[in-house]
């Protein structure tokens, strides 16, 4: 999760447009197949009509996952499994526009480094 302040920077990194990478890591029900790969490349269109642009679905091992999604809509990546068949049971966000979590406990908060500021 990123917190800020700056409005402009916030837009940039949830504009569907600017077409920010956020990379998950799940666990779920099932096994992605090579259908659900394609399925995610073509982008999908949810229950409800959402249409979420294209994707990437990774399959990691029997119920792991990793989804590199450049937009945010509400619960996007369990709706895109859902729609696929795959229930989540564990989403992470470890990556936003190449910020990573790295060695940071969960629940601890740090500041951006210059250069990471910079590449946002």
């Amino acid at each position: 999760m990123l917190f800020t302040n700056d409005g402009d920077l916030l837009h940039r990194l949830i504009s569907p447009k600017k077409e920010v990478p956020k990379v998950y890591y799940a666990r779920h029900e099932g096994q992605a197949s090579d259908a659900d790969v394609a399925a995610f490349t073509q982008g999908l269109t949810l229950k409800d009509g959402t249409v979420c642009l294209p994707a990437v679905l990774e399959p990691l091992g029997a119920g792991e996952s990793k989804i590199t999604v450049c937009e945010g809509k509400y619960h996007q990546v369990r709706r895109m499994m859902a729609s696929r068949g795959m229930t989540v049971t564990y989403l992470e966000r470890i990556s936003e526009s190449g910020l990573t979590l790295g060695d940071l406990p969960r629940g601890m908060t740090r500041e951006l480094t210059e250069q990471e500021i910079q590449e946002l």
